[in-house]
């Protein structure tokens, strides 16, 4: 990122990890049903692609005798008592807050399914404040092509892509927000090795942030809302 302050117009979020709380009970289940806890490199590879993508990858590293959907469907009947009380990650809740009440259009794009993506928010009143939302089943592709966050800024108005912040929580999701030519804050819980795998997935463009929304600076861009 540059030293100038970058102009925003437009705001993309991807769900799981980044707005909502979901990556330990997912990831555990996720171990459950393979027989198998992943190792970094694994995890990393499969972190942020779509759910169709991350089952049929897991299948064919550990020679599972299911097909994605029936992974994805073991997945959703373990998840299925929690789903629905999943909190959200700590502060997001006044950045959207903040966007909304500037007049600034946010977004939601995300590899999840759409039936447990609405789950995941029937008791969070947050998600009215999207009028865009792009579920895994929309993009033939996931992330980190690109189309998914080309789609949702197509789909919120006029904009281009310098003029757009993509909030992430993969580094798949961040190459996927720099391949799209869009500004990008990464959030995460391990600031140990953020810039070795920034190195490796060839991120240049990218905010690193700690993850606690609370402190998150406004500062750091300049706000233009729609009139």
């Amino acid at each position: 990122m540059t030293s100038e302050r970058p102009v925003i117009k437009a705001v993309i979020f991807d769900s799981d990890g980044t707005i909502i709380d979901s990556a330990a009970i997912f990831w555990n289940i996720c171990y459950k049903i393979a027989g198998h806890e992943f190792p970094t490199d694994f995890y990393l590879e499969l972190n942020g692609l779509k759910d169709t993508d991350l089952a049929a990858r897991v299948i064919k590293r550990y020679n599972l005798n299911m097909t994605p959907e029936e992974f994805l469907h073991q997945k959703d009947i373990l998840m299925d008592e929690e789903i629905e009380h999943l909190p959200l990650i700590k502060g997001i809740d006044q950045i959207i807050y903040k966007l909304h009440d500037m007049g600034i259009p946010i977004s939601i794009a995300t590899g999840s399914q759409r039936i447990p993506f609405e789950r995941k928010y029937v008791n969070q009143p947050i998600i009215k404040l999207f009028k865009h939302i792009i579920t895994g089943e929309k993009c033939k592709v996931g992330k980190p092509d690109p189309t998914i966050f080309l789609s949702a800024m197509k789909m919120m108005g006029d904009f281009k892509p310098e003029n757009v912040l993509v909030f992430e929580d993969a580094y798949l999701g961040v190459l996927a927000a720099q391949r799209a030519g869009m500004h990008c804050v990464y959030v995460h819980n391990d600031p140990s090795n953020v810039e070795e795998q920034f190195k490796i997935f060839g991120i240049k463009n990218a905010v690193p942030h700690e993850k606690n929304w609370c402190d998150f600076d406004f500062n750091r861009y300049i706000w233009e809302p729609q009139k």
